[in-house]
């Protein structure tokens, strides 16, 4: 595999270890609020917003090297959906059933839940997570990968992807506040599902934006660095020091928007001098392993603790979810996602070549 791929895995990796470490820390350690391990299990939100530019960046790579053939950008897609579906959906099926089991009944109308399965939940902030929390997370992805052809219509270069980066986070922002704004006005929706909601859809809007810039830098030479070994130095120390600033500060309002950004610097950096701290196996397999790693630690916490009570929240139980996660995640990756997915993706190019391209 090749060093970016490597790269690439090592960076989800770091965000599913961020991803994990704010649900399974918050819901098992209960931190106190304000203090240092609070803070820490708040940064972990940005194991969000990394998965989202990566994924973008992906994305932008294939759009790109595929513009004059826009069916096979939408083709891309739609098997990055087919590949999902599987370990997704069970993990649906099972918390239902699971559900079902330990309360009797299951307190969501049908709709609902049938906007988990069609990836629709990201649409309504009452259901976007209240089957199985991490659905949400999903059906933000799901909203990003049909708006992002319009953003790639858009931001053709690099130039223009970072004036549509600057505009995009400024235009969130703005509707942000005023979303919230009008949900206080009229009640339409408990304030804290909004904030929630709103937040993720801001992130995705902002971190798919800057995805695109990633990707247009990493096709950069960048000589200037090349010989200017102290300019690297400068840039890395300037996101060390700006995330030991914000954990200093409590959190505060964490910018993770800001954070991205910097992040990515150091990524497009690590394409033209290999950053060993980054590139290396642990990190890798938690990357190639990221979304049944997502799926996993919820489902596991809502079976043993949520809702039969096996373990009691704190240290114990903190560290058996975060094993169990890893140790079954390869398995459920070799089992499930790649055979099923496979089958999925090949079952859907003979019906395109059938239907579309009528071979």
């Amino acid at each position: 595999m090749n060093q970016r791929s490597t790269l690439f895995d090592s960076v989800k990796g770091i965000a599913i270890f961020g991803i994990m470490f704010i649900h399974l820390g918050s819901w098992l350690l209960k931190p106190e609020e304000g203090s240092t391990f609070a803070t820490l299990t708040t940064a972990g939100l940005l194991g969000v917003e990394l998965t989202f530019i990566v994924n973008a960046y992906f994305l932008a790579k294939h759009f790109d090297k595929y513009k004059y053939e826009k069916l096979e950008g939408w083709l891309y897609i739609t098997k990055s959906f087919l590949k999902i579906i599987p370990i997704y959906w069970l993990a649906l099926i099972v918390y239902w059933l699971d559900l079902k089991i330990s309360v009797g009944s299951c307190p969501l109308d049908y709709l609902n839940i049938l906007s988990h399965f069609l990836f629709l939940n990201a649409l309504n902030p009452q259901w976007w997570i209240d089957f199985m929390g991490g659905s949400g997370y999903f059906g933000i992805i799901a909203l990003m990968w049909i708006i992002f052809p319009l953003y790639m219509k858009v931001a053709k270069n690099l130039a223009i992807a970072l004036f549509f980066a600057v505009a995009v986070i400024f235009a969130t922002s703005h509707v942000e506040d005023l979303v919230i704004q009008i949900n206080e006005d009229f009640k339409l929706y408990k304030s804290h599902d909004v904030n929630v909601w709103i937040w993720y859809i801001k992130r995705g809007l902002d971190c798919y934006a800057i995805g695109i810039v990633l990707y247009y830098l990493s096709n950069l030479k960048l000589r200037i660095f090349e010989t200017h070994r102290n300019i690297k130095q400068l840039l890395i120390y300037v996101v060390l020091s700006y995330i030991a600033y914000k954990c200093a500060t409590k959190g505060g309002a964490f910018d993770g928007v800001r954070f991205s950004i910097l992040s990515c610097v150091i990524i497009v950096l690590a394409f033209n001098e290999k950053i060993t701290i980054i590139d290396n196996p642990i990190l890798v397999f938690l990357g190639r392993n990221i979304t049944e790693l997502f799926v996993l630690h919820v489902i596991l916490y809502y079976i043993f603790v949520d809702h039969h009570k096996i373990l009691v929240p704190g240290a114990f139980a903190f560290f058996i979810l975060f094993g169990l996660s890893l140790l079954l995640a390869p398995f459920l990756r070799k089992a499930i996602s790649i055979p099923l997915g496979n089958f999925l993706c090949n079952r859907y190019s003979l019906f395109l070549s059938k239907i579309v391209y009528k071979k």
